[in-house]
């Protein structure tokens, strides 16, 4: 019963966000736009990963597009925090999307996962964000393990040093 009201308030929260998109425009206000876009994700991605198949990837899909619509306002020079939390949020959609993706397709989630949470690590420093950054750090060593498993030869054993050196 639990999980199928929170399915529902889920549900219900998406749609709240999407309504709020209506008056929050990009061209209006775009920075309670932006915070809309990032809650969304959130949401999309809740509801992404308590689903199974095509409705699991179409809802992680949605929440990799509403964390980039984020990065357009809310970019590394004006609002590098929120542009780092995007990043992040967007690196581990992307790395759920790969787990349920084989050959190619997989293989650039994965990619474009580590890219995003390198750049989110580009603000989250240890000095200045040590608990963020120690969370991003073991996020990104998690899929750089994953991508090992998917390589071979010298690009695997560069992937899991790699990933030795996150954690």
């Amino acid at each position: 019963v639990g999980s199928v009201i929170f399915a529902k308030l889920l549900t219900q929260a998406s749609e709240a966000y999407r309504a709020a998109l209506t008056v929050f425009t990009r061209d209006t206000l775009p920075r309670q736009w932006a915070m809309s876009q990032l809650n969304l994700g959130l949401v999309l991605w809740s509801q992404g990963i308590r689903t199974d198949g095509k409705t699991s990837r179409n809802l992680l899909t949605q929440a990799v597009a509403a964390y980039r619509e984020v990065l357009m306002v809310h970019t590394k020079e004006t609002l590098p925090r929120e542009w780092a939390l995007a990043q992040n949020n967007l690196g581990l959609v992307l790395y759920e999307q790969s787990l349920h993706s084989e050959g190619e397709t997989g293989n650039r989630l994965l990619a474009e996962s580590v890219e995003a949470l390198r750049a989110a690590l580009t603000v989250v420093t240890k000095d200045a964000l040590p608990e963020q950054w120690a969370m991003t750090q073991m996020n990104l060593a998690t899929i750089l393990v994953d991508q090992a498993r998917r390589s071979e030869g010298t690009l695997s054993k560069r992937l899991l040093s790699e990933a030795m050196e996150a954690y």
